[in-house]
């Protein structure tokens, strides 16, 4: 049983026919998935920073009760101690969105009762490079304190602030006037 030549060469471009077919198919759909992805992206659906909630947290001790930030990248957040002890914060280091550099702020001998709240304020003045907001951002924190009655050694509790910048400055000049007032003020480059 030999096969002809002609035989042969009707088998191959048959499977070329297929083949050909099935690339052009495919292709046309691979095509058409690239420009509804391009589409969406272009219309703004794939952006997740405006889908992601404005939140507040801290990792132990503390509980944000309340955030504002502004388009300048200052920021304020009122904690609570949820801890059962009384606490003195001797730290608060803010991280802004945009540039590696950390504002650390030092407090002195202020006692922090449990169930207290207070309001601690992030100016991005100090920084070697100004920020512009718009939008939702991420800016971190970092509580340092001891508790008054037992170890001396310092405890940080992270934190992280989703917020939209805001132009409201009247509302930042409030929790300003009502922040605790470090007693220096320090940029930490890592």
């Amino acid at each position: 049983m030999t096969s002809s030549p002609s035989r042969l060469l009707r088998i191959f471009s048959s499977k070329g026919q297929a083949a050909i077919e099935f690339l052009t198919t495919y292709g046309w759909m691979f095509l058409v998935v690239l420009a509804v992805i391009g589409a969406l992206s272009y219309f703004g659906f794939t952006d997740i920073k405006d889908k992601v909630p404005t939140s507040c947290r801290f990792d132990k001790s503390f509980d944000c009760k309340a955030f504002h930030a502004t388009e300048g990248g200052s920021y304020a957040v009122e904690i609570k101690n949820i801890d059962s002890k009384q606490i003195n914060l001797t730290h608060f280091i803010c991280g802004f969105p945009q540039t590696d550099e950390l504002v650390r702020y030092n407090y002195t001998d202020i006692a922090f009762e449990p169930g207290e709240s207070r309001v601690y304020y992030c100016s991005a003045g100090p920084l070697s490079t100004s920020i512009v907001l718009n939008g939702k951002d991420l800016f971190e924190m970092k509580a340092v304190y001891t508790y008054i009655e037992a170890e001396p050694l310092p405890i940080v509790a992270g934190g992280e602030l989703i917020a939209e910048a805001s132009d409201d400055t009247d509302l930042l000049a409030k929790y300003q006037a009502s922040a605790q007032v470090p007693t220096a003020t320090s940029v930490i480059i890592p």
